[in-house]
C-alpha cells in the first residue's frame, strides 16, 4: 500500500506548500505593519495640530474676554494696533 492509496499526500509536497503559505503570510504581516505604521504617524501629527488649535483658540478666547471687558469697562481703544501689524 502506497502513500497515495491511503489518501496522504505526499510529505515534501504538504512541506513545500506550507513553507509558500508561511511566506506568503509573512508577506501579508509585513504589509499590514507598514499600513498600521503610516495611519500611526498620521493620527500623531493630527492629534498635535489638535493640540495646536486647541491652545490658539483658548489665547483668541482670552485675548476677546478681555477686550469685550476693556470696552465695557470703557477703556477700548478703537485706534489700537496689534504690533505683529494684523488687523482685527
Amino acid at each position: 500500500m502506497t502513500s497515495t492509496d491511503r489518501g496522504d499526500k505526499d510529505p515534501v509536497e504538504v512541506i513545500h506548500r506550507l513553507k509558500k503559505r508561511i511566506k506568503e503570510l509573512d508577506n501579508s504581516l509585513s504589509i499590514a505593519l507598514e499600513i498600521n505604521d503610516k495611519y500611526q504617524r498620521s493620527e500623531n501629527e493630527l492629534k498635535a495640530e489638535l493640540a495646536r488649535e486647541k491652545e490658539d483658540r483658548q489665547y483668541d478666547d482670552l485675548v476677546h474676554k478681555r477686550e469685550l471687558a476693556d470696552l465695557f469697562k470703557g477703556r477700548w481703544d478703537p485706534n489700537f494696533r496689534p504690533l505683529d501689524g494684523s488687523e482685527r
